[in-house]
């Protein structure tokens, strides 16, 4: 398509697709169709081309071939599967692509003949809008499903001939319901209803079938991909899941019988994997705009291999043979070169050994795959979705990012694969042990065997960048408890030795803040201060352990000597849970918790409403680089700290002037760690400010309180605070003297009065707004 261009393309599409409406063969040079104009047309084609169309035509005949073998397989009855592999076969159309529309909305109903059809449609609107002119056209029975996984089988309500007489006859064998569904869906997968001509002729304000001949292989060889699978894996895996709960069934403990819930709810979803339009969008939105083109999320990204990789095959095999392998198998890595897909790998020239651990890791998603990759393709559905503007946009920004996760997880392999070897572990062990580690220590690589709570829905859009940190959680986790629970001294030495160097590798990286149960400890800490400390004195448990560390021992060595911020984005610290004390400052602890657990796809919408915010304020330049994706983003602020320095809305400078290599390095996306820190200063600063102000009001209010109430007992309570208070803050402006509560009380006075309907307005308005939007009820 790139060879050629859109001309050519739009005319092989025509041209296969005529063939297959008009049933007209291309591929025999001596058959009777190659006197036709069709076919003189389709020898015009650069053979490029005609090649695509034969291996497209092929592919198709095989599915079909693959699916005839998978259903009259499940049939004991040789002589009626012989007969019904014969009808098939009568009925196969010679020239066979699908005329498709194409959607997961599907309308399933009666024509007026009697005859039972299915349609895909794109929309409920489109189908609605067939729907009402298959009804004027005599149809009845309609029966819409959200996705082809809800169409069944039912006996009665398929129409005469093959799929009917196969339905029947696995029914007699006694094959399982669902087993039989997956035949129905894959036929209607395959073959997209039973009366193509009648389908897909065109419809008064529907638009007709596609033309788009690889966009109709993407759809149906995608569904068929799935479907048969389904059928032969599922009976298989639906039988082990029964003998699992057999069992449980024999060790009725509550733990067992959770396990075995578990996976009946992972397998509703591996027969099932579908995802709603919305998700989908929130979730590739969000990657577009903070992931793709921002090459410090890649660098970032493969701070992996040290502090997790490293120190788990190093606390196993030794710290330095685990280093040798790394630096052998990272040699591997960048000597290889790009795949078929674009994609670099150490494959490509490494030698029989290693590109068979490959091979394997690739045919079992341990590499290959990635969130990156899984996000952009579902938002594939046409033709050119892979080859046009838009594709290489996406290929050229998301490159880098999702290579650095096949490096994490192709590094990993080779290191821990020649580190089994060494040890003795045969190639099929050494194998497995490569694969099962690089799983432990990157999470898996598709979204089918993650956790369950990210796979679906809103907690697919919340956790979009999740799936790593649980990983990595659950590793340090595992490991503590390996190191006090193992099974052997053994295993009990290696977890600490594991976890030794997680620790040290975090802290060279994050410092101690960003180390193993460091953030929850600290968060658990203020919690207690808050619930149980001094009420008149804000304790910011960060600040104060930088300040008792100091930055370097706090915020990591890297931080330091590179003056870049890569605490904040690597180690433990922020995996879950991502401080940014300004932001708290601002919104209070209520919202900025729901703002943290509402995840970045939020945050993206808060970017939007503080650029609208900003733009109605007259800062436009601001405006519009909030709005902007993040590499895009990091354009601007480059260049505006190249040459205005680092300053807040009114020009003032936050920290002195900003080096050259402090803007290069966020055209990368590394902010400055002088800058990143003199936020968080200022953020807690601030948090304090705001503490010890509300608190002062507080105290004013109660005072107010106690007055008013002639609680004289209360009063002196009160007044003890006030003392206790001004101790602390003998500010002038902050103290709570005798004439600040006089002013007090007459400023509360004052607003009582000024209020209508229980609300205080500028008195300056009142009048108007009494006038123009309501008047003021008598008392």
């Amino acid at each position: 398509i790139k060879k050629y261009g859109v001309e050519t393309l739009n005319k092989f599409n025509a041209i296969a697709m005529d063939s297959t409406d008009n049933q007209i063969e291309l591929l025999d040079d001596k058959g009777a169709d190659r006197n036709t104009a069709l076919y003189r047309q389709f020898k015009t084609l650069p053979e490029d081309y005609q090649n695509l169309y034969a291996e497209i035509r092929a592919k198709y005949d095989e599915m079909a071939d693959e699916y005839l073998d998978f259903v009259t397989s499940s049939i004991s009855d040789r002589s009626a599967a012989t007969k019904l592999r014969a009808q098939f076969e009568t009925g196969r159309l010679k020239v066979y692509l699908p005329m498709m529309r194409y959607g997961e909305y599907w309308l399933e109903y009666t024509d007026k003949n009697g005859g039972r059809s299915v349609e895909a449609l794109e929309s409920p609107t489109a189908r609605d809008r067939v729907r009402a002119l298959l009804a004027r056209d005599g149809a009845t029975g309609f029966k819409p499903y959200a996705r082809l996984s809800q169409i069944a089988a039912v006996r009665e309500q398929l129409p005469a001939g093959f799929m009917s007489q196969l339905v029947d006859l696995m029914h007699r064998e006694g094959v399982k319901q669902d087993v039989i569904d997956n035949a129905y869906q894959a036929y209607l997968s395959l073959f997209p209803a039973q009366s193509i001509r009648q389908q897909f002729r065109y419809r008064e304000g529907v638009a007709g079938y596609s033309l788009d001949v690889l966009q109709g292989f993407a759809n149906v060889g995608t569904r068929m991909a799935r479907q048969l699978t389904h059928l032969e894996y599922n009976p298989q895996i639906e039988d082990q899941v029964n003998n699992i709960t057999k069992e449980a069934g024999r060790t009725p403990t509550t733990t067992i019988a959770s396990v075995v819930e578990d996976i009946r709810k992972e397998m509703a979803y591996l027969k099932n994997p579908e995802h709603t339009w919305l998700s989908n969008k929130a979730s590739y939105w969000t990657y577009f705009n903070y992931i793709v083109g921002n090459i410090s999320s890649a660098l970032i990204n493969l701070t992996n291999l040290p502090i997790m990789t490293y120190s788990v095959l190093g606390g196993e095999f030794g710290f330095g043979k685990a280093a040798s392998a790394m630096l052998k198998a990272t040699s591997l890595y960048l000597n290889g070169g790009l795949n078929e897909q674009g994609d670099w790998t150490a494959a490509t020239s490494a030698d029989m050994e290693i590109k068979k651990l490959l091979d394997v890791a690739r045919s079992r998603a341990a590499i290959g795959r990635s969130s990156g990759y899984e996000l952009v393709e579902m938002m594939r559905t046409k033709a050119e979705d892979y080859t046009g503007l838009r594709a290489k946009i996406e290929k050229g920004l998301g490159w880098v990012f999702q290579n650095s996760e096949q490096a994490n997880r192709e590094i990993g392999i080779i290191s821990t694969y020649l580190l089994a070897k060494e040890k003795g572990l045969s190639t099929e062990a050494a194998i497995e042990k490569a694969i099962h580690t690089s799983t432990m220590v990157n999470g898996t690589s598709i979204s089918e065997t993650g956790p369950r709570l990210f796979q679906q829905g809103p907690g697919r859009v919340l956790f979009i960048f999740k799936r790593f940190a649980q990983a990595q959680m659950y590793m340090a986790v595992r490991l503590t408890h390996q190191a006090f629970k193992g099974e052997s001294p053994e295993v009990r030495r290696m977890a600490i030795k594991q976890l030794m160097g997680i620790f040290g590798t975090s802290f060279a990286f994050a410092g101690v803040q960003g180390m193993p149960f460091i953030g929850g400890g600290a968060a658990m800490y203020g919690m207690l201060q808050a619930m149980l400390g001094d009420d008149d004195e804000p304790y910011d448990v960060d600040d104060a352990l930088e300040q008792a560390l100091g930055s370097m021992a706090y915020r990591g060595p890297v931080n330091e000597l590179m003056n870049i911020d890569v605490a904040s984005r690597t180690g433990f610290g922020n995996l879950f849970w991502r401080d940014d004390s300004r932001r708290l400052a601002e919104v209070g602890p209520l919202v900025y918790t729901l703002e943290r657990f509402a995840g970045p796809a939020y945050s993206l919408g808060l970017n939007y409403e503080r650029s609208y915010g900003l733009f109605q304020e007259g800062h436009t330049e601001r405006a519009i680089e909030a709005a902007l994706p993040s590499f895009m983003r990091n354009v601007l602020k480059a260049g505006r700290f190249a040459t205005e320095g680092a300053t807040n809305l009114d020009g003032v400078p936050i920290v002195d002037d900003v080096s050259l290599y402090n803007a290069t390095m966020q055209l990368m996306g590394f902010s400055n760690a002088e800058l990143t820190e003199a936020y968080a200063r200022a953020g807690a600063r601030k948090t304090a400010e705001k503490a010890i102000m509300d608190r002062r009001t507080a105290l004013l209010n109660l005072a107010y309180l106690a007055r008013t109430n002639n609680d004289t007992e209360g009063m002196q309570e009160v007044q003890d605070k006030i003392d206790a208070f001004n101790d602390k803050f003998p500010m002038k402006g902050v103290a709570i003297h005798g004439d600040t509560l006089r002013r007090s009380f007459r400023g509360h006075e004052q607003r009582n009065k000024e209020m209508i309907d229980g609300v205080r307005f500028n008195p300056k308005l009142k009048d108007y707004l009494v006038e123009n939007y309501g008047e003021e009820e008598e008392d």
